[in-house]
């Protein structure tokens, strides 16, 4: 009997319509007997709110002499719930899986209904295959001859969804599946479980053996036919399996078998990207949500199997650019590992369609191991880019961090300590792009409140070496339209920055034109920076191409005006440099 559930119904039943609920719960089958010579059938067939009609309790207690009565006086198999969860008398017998009440419902299922549950999304077949009733299924297979296609493929889907590798062996073995159908179970396969109405107040839960399971039913799955190399075309990312997986730790076992069933570790997205290019910077551990980690297992699984890292993306970049941006010196040493000696010597001339090197990469991500690496093995920290970016001023460009989520921009110490290093290594300071863009106009993106930290130490060595307070450049105002845009960079840099200002060049809410410096420390609230270039004679009340003054433009930015206190500071200073 189901004393656990028995328990739980203690104090829940109250009133006459109750009474079968009762004396099913405290398994008193004599007065079931009674109470059903004298019930309607509405009351056979009363709800209970919480734990539904008396024949789902008699399933919920594994009473099977109450369920043999309440069928035998006309309680409705298929009666279902309005709980959350919205399950039948006969999906909750398959889904506790006790088979000689499953056997004994199902019997008293109409021929016409047995295929599917009136109102409901599951069948039998396919609930027992979600909950992983192995048995159950077996049993339902062998109990009706002409279950429907649609049915069947519906229980492997389901069986897929929640990696119930024990169920998808069985139903490969005992129904013929169409390719395409086992193609699209393997890429249910590979993403992660789905969730279930009980799974909503604390989330999926996973342990060791659901790894397992997974990589056991990816195997099956393309043993049975599917291509492992075929586009996922129903998932978030339209993409090759591996290329889906490789963007979740969690899912390293997924890879790992995908690889050992003959996926290739070289296949590439529309933008050309490879697994590689993926895993260079951290991903996310769903397990762990929101967090995110370097995946150096799947690096290794994939590298072993012959991945390249001289594979090209869309834009030129192989995963070592990739790597040189967003992972770290170990990592970055785990690519190269892969590489033979001939291609190592051709490292630091290396460049992408854009003529941005690995240092400029790694100069734009702040990797300073990865730079000091790559400085000592010849890299030239002067190498200038098809649209005139040095790894100088890509290593002040105010970039994202490289991990997955993306909003963490770099912080202005980390920029500067990059600066710093390419510097001491002979960086030339008095350099800028196409665009117009100096190491000063990239310092001043940083919100800086310090006037005597390094933000400002930077700043007055550029200028002592001779950088220019006057430089005009344009700049982007408001990202807000830009994030509307998935090919372009709110925070680019390199050919980026041109793409960016080139799309936007005529729209004045986007992108204003010619800037003079300060403006831009205005606008981004640098006031160490500022401090620095109005000491050394930058006018205060200077105007942009628009008539604008420093002092409105730090009224007017965005930025600004959720930073009330470093607005102030830096109007403070334009009215004390007005005053000299």
């Amino acid at each position: 009997m189901g004393n656990q559930a028995q328990s739980r119904m203690r104090e829940d039943f109250d009133g006459p319509l109750e009474a079968m609920h009762v004396s099913i719960r405290d398994d008193n089958v004599p007065e079931l007997r009674r109470i059903l010579g004298l019930a309607t059938a509405d009351e056979v067939n009363h709800e209970h709110f919480k734990w539904g009609t008396p024949l789902h309790v008699a399933v919920l207690c594994d009473n099977l002499p109450a369920v043999d009565l309440l069928l035998d006086a006309g309680a409705d198999p298929l009666f279902l719930t309005h709980s959350d969860d919205g399950m039948t008398p006969l999906g909750t017998a398959v889904r506790r899986g006790t088979t000689a009440i499953v056997e004994r419902v199902w019997q008293s299922v109409p021929l016409e209904s047995r295929a599917s549950e009136r109102y409901s999304q599951n069948t039998a077949l396919g609930i027992a295959a979600m909950y992983g009733q192995t048995h159950v299924v077996d049993l339902l297979l062998n109990l009706w001859d002409d279950w429907p296609q649609a049915t069947t493929q519906g229980a492997l889907f389901a069986a897929a969804n929640k990696w119930r590798a024990d169920a998808v062996d069985l139903l490969l073995d005992r129904v013929d599946f169409p390719q395409d159908v086992i193609l699209q179970a393997l890429h249910v396969a590979v993403n992660f479980k789905v969730m279930l109405a009980e799974d909503e107040r604390g989330g999926v839960k996973y342990d060791g053996t659901d790894f397992l399971n997974q990589q056991r039913l990816i195997k099956a799955l393309v043993k049975a036919g599917a291509d492992p190399n075929a586009r996922m075309k129903r998932a978030v990312f339209q993409t090759a399996p591996i290329l889906f997986a490789c963007r979740y730790c969690d899912l390293v076992g997924g890879l790992k078998a995908l690889l050992e069933t003959g996926a290739d570790p070289n296949i590439q997205d529309d933008d050309g990207k490879t697994a590689l290019h993926h895993l260079s910077a951290p991903l996310y551990v769903k397990s762990q949500s929101p967090s995110s980690r370097l995946n150096d297992t799947g690096i290794r699984l994939l590298i072993e199997k012959g991945a390249s890292v001289s594979c090209r993306d869309n834009e030129g970049n192989t995963p070592l650019h990739s790597a040189a941006y967003g992972s770290n010196l170990s990592i970055f040493l785990l690519y190269l590992s892969s590489m033979d000696p001939t291609e190592k010597e051709s490292m630091s001339t290396l460049v992408n369609n854009n003529g941005e090197t690995l240092l400029h990469w790694a100069a734009a991500g702040g990797k300073t191991d990865i730079m000091e690496y790559l400085i000592s093995n010849g890299s030239d920290v002067n190498k200038v880019s098809a649209n005139g970016w040095t790894p100088l001023l890509g290593s002040l460009a105010r970039t994202s961090d490289g991990d997955v989520f993306g909003s963490k921009l770099k912080t202005s110490w980390l920029a500067v300590r990059a600066a710093r290093v390419l510097l001491d290594h002979g960086a030339n300071p008095i350099v800028s792009t196409e665009e117009g863009y100096t190491p000063l106009h990239l310092l001043a993106t940083y919100l800086d409140r310090d006037e005597a930290g390094g933000t400002a130490a930077l700043a007055q060595d550029l200028v002592s070496r001779g950088a220019d307070i006057e430089a005009r450049a344009s700049m982007v105002v408001s990202v807000a339209n830009l994030r509307k845009d998935q090919n372009l960079h709110a925070h680019g840099w390199g050919w980026r920055t041109k793409q960016t200002l080139g799309k936007f060049a005529s729209d004045a809410a986007v992108v204003s034109r010619d800037l003079p410096l300060l403006h831009w420390a205005a606008h981004h609230g640098a006031v160490g920076l500022a401090k620095v270039i109005l000491a050394h004679g930058a006018n205060p009340e200077c105007a942009d191409s628009k008539g604008m003054y420093p002092a409105t433009a730090v009224i007017k930015s965005e930025k600004m005006q959720r930073n009330l206190e470093v607005s102030q500071k830096f109007v403070q200073l334009l009215i004390e440099a007005m005053g000299r």
